[in-house]
């Protein structure tokens, strides 16, 4: 069996996916280009962005996935608008993931930011562009041996995968504090 690849996700309009190998030969960060602004039918079909998810793990279902979305709650502050459209980005991810969630070597959960935050050393409760600041140089650290451009957007995303690479369990590919998701399929 081929060894595991670890997916997080950093949900959002300026959310990413993160995407690491067990072997540590494979790292990349994949930004979300979701709009929040334009016509419903612009941010509908920005949506549809995430289109290349769903093919990736197809592509790759022949070994074990990990994935896991980060549970993130609306910022202090953040307007009904801004929680609105975040809740619409978090809807597109979960229907790039739906039709892959059957498949019986890909596990799709759940994780709080202070698991993956503390793997790392990253301290919360920090202002918001300082947090995102501190995680870009934190992911670019952990990734300086790979040939890849950690920007804000991807950073978290990065990090949350390598945190799955760390702490999976081989034997059921969840990892401890992890929350299951079932994306039900209606026959």
């Amino acid at each position: 069996m081929k060894t595991p690849l670890f997916i997080g996700i950093d949900p959002g309009i300026k959310g990413a996916a993160g995407i690491v190998n067990f072997e540590q030969t494979f790292a990349k960060g994949y930004p979300f280009k979701m709009k929040s602004k334009g016509s419903q039918l612009e941010q509908i079909k920005s949506y549809n962005t995430l289109s290349w998810l769903t093919e990736f793990i197809l592509h790759n279902c022949d070994r074990p996935i990990v994935i896991a979305i980060e549970r993130v709650n609306p910022r202090p502050g953040q307007n009904v608008n801004g929680v609105f459209t975040f809740g619409k980005s978090l809807g597109a991810v979960y229907a790039a993931l739906y039709p892959v969630c059957g498949l019986s070597n890909v596990s799709v959960s759940s994780i709080e930011p202070s698991a993956w935050q503390k793997e790392f050393k990253l301290v919360s409760g920090k202002e918001y562009e300082q947090k995102k600041k501190d995680n870009r140089i934190k992911a670019i650290n952990t990734f300086a041996d790979y040939d890849i451009t950690v920007t804000h957007q991807t950073a978290d995303a990065l990090l949350i995968a390598e945190f799955l690479r760390r702490n999976a369990n081989q034997s059921n590919l969840l990892f401890e504090g992890s929350k299951p998701i079932t994306l039900a399929h209606h026959e």
